[in-house]
């Protein structure tokens, strides 16, 4: 586990100035069981606002995530503090409040409240605490602590286990925090209802992340994907001799160097061959891009092969430089690089917004992204767009005003044996940075559940 830690921990989102659209990349806390960490030294502690009045009722649109999966099972929730310690602690008690309500709404719920030392529960009765230690890459058993909350299914062979392991104030997992380690958000419906639903799935697909090129990921979005229902691994695509079939997305964020080609004469697929072969058996590749990054040949090359193509001119070096776009009449932002995106006219766009609209109508803000040219006739089609009024900036000035450019695309096309390969792309590290996933009027981070939920195997993302 640590070493998968460290990997990913690699994997955050650095300030690389977006022009008027750069803004520092809020940190999110992880949900801490395999996936991503985030270091918080214990002398900031854990700030939180509180209003005279906290409105934390639970949304219910967490009872599609257990249609036809909670019959006949059970779930506990074990809290390791006593009740009435846990209702009196600053921010344990929000995670309280939350798992109440998720009680009194379930009949398939049950809470418990142990006393990790002595290891018995509220009536007395003894509670297999060690059966949820689990161990890290090199064995060491990962603690349970007082603010670990465990969630388990039946007699508990399949569970998660929640612990604040990086504050002194316990509980951090179910809050977003600023790079201060202050909590700026509370999240606690989305992680509680995604941990009940985990724990209900027997099974859960497997994404990649891609590394050895200078991936960065806000740490928010490892957080988004494991409450999507996925187990999230790295993969090193040199040393990996194939991809899975049974991966359900292979996640290619931000690179900063390019991937390879196998030279002639040498035996072995390169990493293009590999992506390639996994699309033809029934992958799904998403890919980020920085607009502002370096050109990277290899990478575009397999993108333009699949129909989509970032938009850039040649600059005065000769390099090419890739095309911002600006659309003024839906930004949020003077000078109209941070903007909210329109959903496409495209059986694609249709179908993520159908999925999308029935939990909520909020829209989608995206900053710092390129503009996409799209190949139909390769499977290319537009989810997200911009508006008519928009247009394409390079080198500090205009190079198109026709506006309605695309800025998210899903390239997707039938292979031989009945299976889609599919590839996304989002020409920008908004998206999933954390002041955007985690914001209020805005919904990029259920624009991608649902977007994972029609086209990357998402069976549990806790949309709206």
């Amino acid at each position: 586990m640590n070493k998968l830690k460290d990997r990913l921990s690699g994997l955050v989102s650095k300030d690389k100035s977006l022009g008027a659209a750069a803004t520092a990349l809020l940190i999110a806390v992880v949900v801490v069981f395999n996936v991503i960490i985030f270091n918080v030294t214990s002398a900031y502690g854990l700030y939180m606002y509180s209003p005279e009045v906290t409105d934390l009722s639970i949304s219910g649109n967490t009872d599609s995530l257990y249609k036809g999966i909670s019959d006949g099972k059970k779930v506990t929730i074990a809290f390791c503090m006593e009740e009435e310690d846990l209702k009196n602690h600053d921010t344990g008690s929000f995670v309280w409040q939350t798992v109440k309500q998720f009680e009194e709404r379930y009949d398939f719920i049950e809470l418990k409240y142990v006393n990790i030392l002595t290891k018995r529960d509220e009536k007395g009765e003894m509670f297999p605490i060690n059966k949820f230690i689990t161990q890290d890459d090199n064995g060491n058993d990962i603690p349970i602590r007082t603010n670990s909350v465990i969630f388990y299914e039946g007699d508990g062979e399949n569970f998660r286990v929640v612990t604040d392991h990086y504050t002194s104030a316990g509980f951090a997992d179910f809050f977003c925090l600023d790079s201060s380690g202050s909590a700026y958000a509370y999240i606690g419906e989305e992680i509680v209802a995604s941990m009940i639903s985990w724990v209900l799935h027997d099974e859960h697909p497997t994404v990649y992340l891609t590394e050895k090129h200078g991936e960065t990921a806000d740490i928010s979005f490892g957080n988004m994907l494991t409450c999507a229902g996925y187990n999230v691994q790295t993969v090193n695509l040199r040393d990996k001799l194939s991809i899975p079939s049974d991966v359900a997305m292979v996640i290619i964020s931000n690179p900063t160097s390019d991937f390879y080609r196998m030279m002639d004469g040498f035996l072995g697929q390169s990493e293009i061959e590999k992506l390639e072969d996994y699309l033809d058996r029934g992958g799904s590749v998403y890919v980020t891009l920085d607009p502002l990054t370096r050109e990277l040949p290899v990478l575009e090359e397999f993108l333009e092969g699949r129909g989509i193509t970032i938009s850039s001119i040649k600059g005065a070096d000769g390099k090419k430089v890739r095309a911002l776009v600006r659309d003024s009449a839906n930004s949020v932002t003077t000078d109209g690089y941070s903007f909210i995106a329109e959903f496409a006219d495209s059986p694609a766009a249709s179908r993520v917004n159908t999925i999308l609209s029935s939990y909520l109508d909020t829209p989608v803000l995206i900053s710092g992204v390129a503009g996409l040219e799209l190949n139909g006739e390769l499977g290319a089609q537009p989810l997200l767009v911009t508006s008519g009024s928009s247009s394409l900036v390079a080198e500090g000035r205009e190079i198109d005003g026709e506006g309605g450019y695309a800025i998210a695309a899903l390239s997707e096309r039938q292979n031989d044996d009945g299976s889609f390969g599919r590839v996304i792309v989002i020409p920008s590290i908004y998206m999933t940075a954390a002041d955007a996933l985690v914001s209020e009027g805005y919904s990029n981070g259920d624009f991608l559940y649902a977007l994972f939920s029609a086209y990357c195997g998402s069976t549990a993302a806790p949309i709206g």
